[in-house]
């Protein structure tokens, strides 16, 4: 077999195997022995061919054939018995290609097959093929030194060190280091599979690869451009940041402002609110409630813009600027020292714990209190105030700072703020005269909710007997003033909201809610009117899905005033005052005190007056909200 194989090689190297000699050598290959000895000869043919060359360059007269000499003992080392030699050329002719090429198809065959031949060997630990010295640590500056960097192999050989290698002819050291013109390639020189050993250390001079090399320095990406590159948005602004609050709900048409990133984005509840950012409000029906995480809320109402919310890190507290609009605040207590902090371009309020509504119109700001105290301070001259529950303060230009009743309580008669929540009694809380409660005749046409009552189904919701009280103090009077925060009707029909009668057609004063087109309507019984009350329409219709302020007043001189989230909606005249009110009527919500036209919605903070309340008395009402 050893015969027949390097009868294979040569006829390899001459190219001249034909396809079943072909498939026969590739057969021996897939012995590692014969894999390693076509590596063996595959290195002998290379450096008797550079031999060949040298040669003929060196010792052009030589008689000796030189060539022929060394095949000869490289024949007889491999084989050990009579092959074919390699010819000897003229002295002064270039290598033939005929040998210099096969050498090199050779070398290429063995780097193909080298994975192949070293397959079996992998499954035990690899040896270091040469001495491998410690790679330098880096420099402080985090780069590595030129000497951390991979080293290129040098033309000259490694120095190997195997006792299970195959011995192999001397080679001249000219064979080591040739100095090869730039047309030829030197063949590359496969890496054998050798034994562990203990290696010397390195001559003076001699140059050793040193193995693992380290990975080469890079410099760290840019990660924007590369995002950007790849069209990938940045990472989120306040990706690792804690939220300060949160949208805890929204309705409407909603914004989140970006603070220091700028821009906006439609909200959403339950939505993080981070440093920096806030809030806008567009539209008379959008609002939006921000949650602490202390349980402190921030109410927005319609066309409001809050900005710079902070949570108050450090020696501050929570923080938040009131560009426009209106905020209602239910402020946890917060820690001594670290009040909560809301301004605006013209005031700042400072609060430990309490309840307040902030609003901000053109050039003025109000604060106006329903629990607790406040400091309000004026930003142009840093005059201050403190203000308590049911007061409020207006900062502007050209007006003392003081504080203000929030609520009147001249000519109050009956009072129902539902804080029950519960039972079949709202009870009067008016604390003048006799109280006047109300029954809920129905409980199961009504559901509780915080501050308000909810009817959806004729519930009955009457006095036990006459308002004795109201219509006595209001034909003394001479006045008279509704007040209720009306949430939209379910109805699909006209239905009464609040009524002092003892059915549509016998009444002295009803507010009346009308499906279509949408508006408020009060029937009154004045002067010489009809017993079914004259009519006043209001011209503005409520908007849907909303909690509305609807006030009617009546004054002395006979003028009626409907008033819409305290703005003027509808008037009217009826000279002659209340003196035809009759004395027997109850007092009725939801319907008349029969159950006639009923009506559906919410109902909060519903109130009766023997006096018209004042046009700045209405809209310090409707801003002091429904609470």
């Amino acid at each position: 077999m050893d015969d027949r194989f390097l009868d294979l090689y040569d006829r390899y190297c001459d190219g001249a195997l034909s396809p079943a000699e072909q498939d026969e050598f590739l057969s021996c290959l897939g012995d590692p022995s014969w894999r390693e000895r076509f590596v063996d000869l595959a290195l002998l043919e290379t450096a008797v061919a550079e031999e060949i060359r040298l040669r003929g360059m060196t010792a052009r007269d030589e008689a000796e054939d030189p060539v022929s000499a060394c095949a000869a003992t490289g024949d007889a080392a491999r084989s050990g018995g009579s092959r074919r030699r390699l010819p000897a050329f003229p002295s002064g002719d270039p290598v033939p290609r005929r040998w210099l090429w096969p050498a090199l198809a050779a070398a290429a065959l063995l780097a193909a097959l080298l994975p192949w031949a070293l397959r079996d060997r992998r499954s035990v630990p690899s040896r270091p093929l040469v001495a491998a010295r410690e790679a330098p640590a880096p420099s402080e500056s985090g780069t590595p030194s030129p000497a951390a960097r991979p080293v290129e192999a040098p033309a000259a050989p490694l120095v190997l060190e195997d006792s299970n290698l195959p011995d192999t002819p001397a080679v001249p050291e000219t064979v080591r280091q040739p100095a090869l013109p730039p047309d030829v390639a030197s063949p590359p020189v496969p890496d054998p599979v050798v034994e562990q050993v203990s290696l010397p250390e390195p001559a003076p001079g001699e140059t050793v690869l040193e193995l693992p090399p380290p990975q080469p320095w890079r410099r760290p990406r840019d990660r924007k451009r590369h995002d950007a590159a790849r069209g990938e948005r940045d990472p989120a602004p306040y990706a690792t940041e804690a939220a300060v609050a949160e949208v805890a709900s929204c309705r409407g048409k909603v914004h989140m402002l970006a603070g220091r990133q700028g821009g906006k984005s439609p909200a959403a509840a339950d939505q993080p609110l981070y440093a920096g950012q806030g809030l806008q409000t567009v539209g008379a029906n959008s609002t939006a409630v921000v949650e602490f995480p202390d349980g402190t809320l921030l109410e927005l109402g319609p066309e409001t813009t809050l900005l710079r919310l902070a949570d108050g890190e450090g020696a501050g507290g929570k923080s938040a600027f009131l560009e426009r609009g209106s905020v209602g605040a239910e402020v946890s207590p917060q820690p001594a020292g670290r009040p909560l902090v809301m301004a605006t371009p013209h005031a700042e309020v400072r609060v430990l714990g309490t309840r307040f509504t902030l609003t901000v119109t053109g050039a003025a700001s109000r604060l106006g209190v329903h629990q607790g105290e406040v400091q309000l301070t004026r930003l142009s001259d840093g005059s201050r105030v403190r203000v308590g529950t049911n007061q409020y303060a207006v900062v502007t230009g050209g007006r003392p700072l003081a504080t203000v009743p929030l609520r009147t309580r001249a000519g109050l008669l009956a009072l129902y703020t539902f804080a029950e929540g519960q039972g079949t009694l709202i009870h009067d809380v008016s604390d003048v005269g006799d109280p006047l409660p109300l029954r809920i005749a129905d409980p199961a046409s009504v559901n509780w909710v915080p501050g308000g009552l909810r009817i959806h189904g004729p519930a009955g919701i009457t006095t036990f007997g006459p308002a004795e009280k109201i219509i006595a103090a209001c034909k003394a009077s001479g006045e008279l003033s509704l007040e209720a925060w009306v949430g939209t009707p379910d109805n699909a029909h006209d239905g009464y909201v609040l009524a002092l009668a003892s059915n549509p057609y016998n009444l002295n004063v009803a507010l009346e809610q009308v499906k279509s087109p949408p508006a408020y309507r009060v029937r009154l019984t004045a002067g010489h009117s009809t017993e079914g009350g004259a009519p006043l329409l209001s011209r503005r219709a409520p908007p849907p899905a909303a909690l509305r302020h609807v006030v009617y007043t009546y004054a002395d001189d006979g003028t009626g005033t409907l008033y819409l989230d305290g703005v003027p909606g509808a008037a009217h005249r009826l000279p002659g005052g209340l003196s035809r009110w009759d004395t027997n009527f109850r007092l009725a919500l939801a319907s008349d005190p029969r159950g006639n036209l009923p009506w559906s919605g919410e109902l909060r903070r519903v109130a009766v007056y023997s006096r018209a309340l004042t046009a700045d008395e209405v809209r310090r009402h409707f801003e002091a909200g429904a609470d």
